[in-house]
């Protein structure tokens, strides 16, 4: 048997998923036939590339000596590509990331990390907006993959949960409740808060918070930007209402956890059902999956 470029892309798939369940349906075929795939590798290799226990999967030493041989001959081949067809495979080594803001600011920057560091994405575009849009988008083909709260309409989607995280309260350090290891939200009774639009769903869930804790904050300001609800919240000694994962940079707002259970939301990957696999695309699914599971160590 001659080594083929099908049996490189497998063998990295399984590489970044550590799951043949998760790489089969990344790369399109059954998990016996990816199974099959690799075995067939190894043999002619002669050597062992995973080490299966169970559903666990892990490369060898061999295994990780291989997967950078292996990624260099791809990155070669993309070369030679490239010098034919400049645009197309420019195009093909970007990847396409919508999200809300509050998601931008620490995980897919970790993530964005992880995928360029592979080798495998050139580079990563991001675009804010509510979730909505971001999965028209992608229905649409202009992303390939979204981050964002549910509930999102998923009509022609597949969808992946990652990590749930807690909402917090952020205040300034100066705030009257800086101090306080936890609140209660009928403690924001009256006080000014900065919340986001009412375009984004984050909006009715922290309203439907607020509704059910009995208590009214005067909301006075709402945008649709992190950076901006951030300094609002310096500067008019207000409060807001973020998930856990907002990377707070610097010493001029407190984190306070809330004294209630239903205060949490689910970041959930998305990506079209169906839609076509490649080595840049499976890397940032896994760069996401690896940057969550680091968020959730963290937190």
């Amino acid at each position: 048997m001659f080594m083929e470029l099908r049996h490189l892309r497998y063998f990295i798939a399984v590489s970044y998923s550590l799951s043949f369940t998760r790489a089969a349906a990344l790369v399109h075929v059954t998990q016996s036939t990816l199974s099959h795939q690799i075995a067939q590798l190894e043999d002619e290799l002669g050597v062992k590339l995973f080490l299966r226990l169970g559903r666990t999967v892990s490369l060898t030493a061999e295994g990780q000596t291989f997967l950078v041989r292996a990624q260099e001959s791809l990155a070669t081949l993309d070369e030679g590509i490239r010098a034919l067809h400049p645009q197309t495979l420019e195009s093909s080594a970007v990847v396409r990331i919508g999200t809300t803001p509050s998601l931008a600011s620490n995980l897919l920057a970790q993530a964005t990390v992880r995928m360029l560091r592979s080798m495998v994405v050139s580079r990563v575009i991001i675009q804010e907006g509510s979730p909505e849009d971001m999965c028209s988008f992608l229905r649409r083909d202009e992303l390939d993959l979204v981050l964002a709260y549910p509930p999102v309409e998923n009509h022609g989607l597949s969808t992946e949960e990652l990590l749930d995280e807690e909402v917090m309260l952020v205040v300034g350090r100066n705030h009257p409740l800086a101090n306080r290891r936890r609140i209660r939200l009928v403690d924001l009774h009256n006080m000014d808060l900065v919340l986001p639009t009412q375009r984004f769903s984050a909006r009715d869930k922290i309203d439907g918070f607020l509704a059910v804790a009995k208590t009214t904050p005067r909301i006075v300001a709402e945008l649709d930007n992190l950076t901006g609800t951030l300094e609002l919240v310096d500067l008019l000694g207000a409060v807001a209402l973020l998930p856990a994962s907002v990377t707070l940079a610097g010493d001029r707002w407190r984190r306070i956890p809330i004294e209630c259970t239903f205060a949490r939301r689910t970041i959930t990957l998305y990506r079209k059902t169906g839609g076509s696999m490649n080595p840049p695309l499976m890397t940032a699914i896994e760069a996401i999956r690896g940057a969550s599971k680091e968020v959730l160590r963290s937190s």
